[in-house]
This record gives structure tokens, sequence and C-alpha cells, in this order.
């Protein structure tokens, strides 16, 4: 019977993935988020073996904080994370909820730990596993 992490891997090498990200960075990411940033930012998480990301609707900016201390776990089997840095914070019923934001901390953190990533529609990616080995996945130096 194969463990999980065999099945990762055996997955990785049928789709013909390649490993962008390592237990290492992705440990320093974890501690980086959850020692230097003012709030843990939310994520969406897609594993390989899993059809569809978790959550679902990640579109928008989102209510709640990220689970970097255990939702973040395995990173053997992360395909990618989605983070949004700006979380909404419901200051009362009666006002409209702010947009916290830690984005310009959370991008020197993935360049001070030289962790690959890109930024989309609002939302920095960070891919554990990729087909695609082209430089869009490059680490950015400031």
């Amino acid at each position: 019977m194969q463990t999980h992490q065999e099945k990762v891997r055996a997955e990785v090498a049928r789709r013909g993935l390649v490993s962008l990200m390592n237990e290492a960075r992705w440990r320093e990411l974890r501690e980086g988020v959850l020692a230097g940033l003012a709030f843990p930012p939310p994520f969406q998480r897609k594993d390989v073996l899993a059809a569809e990301p978790e959550p679902a609707g990640f579109e928008e900016d989102i209510p709640y904080w990220g689970d970097w201390s255990d939702g973040i776990l395995p990173f053997y089997s992360i395909e990618w994370i989605r983070v949004r840095a700006r979380p909404l914070h419901q200051r009362s019923f009666l006002l409209m909820p702010e947009a916290l934001n830690v984005e310009t901390d959370f991008r020197e953190l993935l360049v001070r730990h030289r962790i690959p990533w890109q930024e989309s529609a609002g939302s920095i990616w960070i891919y554990g596993y990729s087909a695609d080995t082209a430089s869009r996945f490059q680490v950015r130096n400031r």
C-alpha cells in the first residue's frame, strides 16, 4: 500500500511536474509569515492529488486570516498556493469592512528567502510544482 507521499511522487512523475520549492523553503516561508507579518494572510491551496483548490471561492478579498501553522501542511503535496494579502476586517456591524494589507511585507519576505513567485489578478502565487519551467517563475531581486 502506497503512502500519501508516494502517491504524490507518482502523480508528480505522471504529470511531468518539476519541483520549484523544497521543504526548507516552505518552512522558511511559514516561519516568516508567522513571525514577521502583522497577520497571516489567507491562502488558497491546490494539492497535487486534489482536483480543485481549497477553499473554492477566492476571487475577492477574504474575511479571515490564513492557517499558516497547520493548514499549510504537508508541504510536499502543495502544487500551488494563492495568497491574498488583504483580508477584510469587520470593525463593527454598522461600518463597511476595511481591507488590511501586508502585501509589501509579504513580497519582501518572498524576496528575502528567494522564493519564486508571480503576481496575477490581485493574488500572489507560489508554486510547489509546475509543468512550466520557463522564466515566469523567477525569484525577484530588488
